[in-house]
């Protein structure tokens, strides 16, 4: 069983990207919509334009062999299956 931690969503969400459980969705990977809560120094912007795009940079490190981006993927595929 693949686990997700809180210091794995504190690393994701630096990354501007998290693992989020919503009634519209389920469980998926989705873009952090305010960067305040990582960056307090920044402007708040998200980092990726959409979803669509924070799955994509997940499965890209996932495939360039990245340990908490390969746990995501895998997370959420299992709790999709359960």
């Amino acid at each position: 069983m693949t686990t997700w931690t809180h210091e794995d969503d504190i690393i994701a969400g630096r990354e501007g990207w998290g693992v989020f459980n919503n009634s519209d969705h389920g469980i998926r990977i989705e873009r952090i919509d305010d960067m305040f809560v990582f960056n307090e120094d920044g402007d708040g912007s998200p980092v990726f334009e959409g979803d669509d795009d924070a799955l994509a940079f997940v499965q890209r490190w996932a495939l360039d062999g990245s340990d908490l981006h390969k746990r995501a993927l895998a997370f959420i595929e299992e709790k999709r299956k359960s």
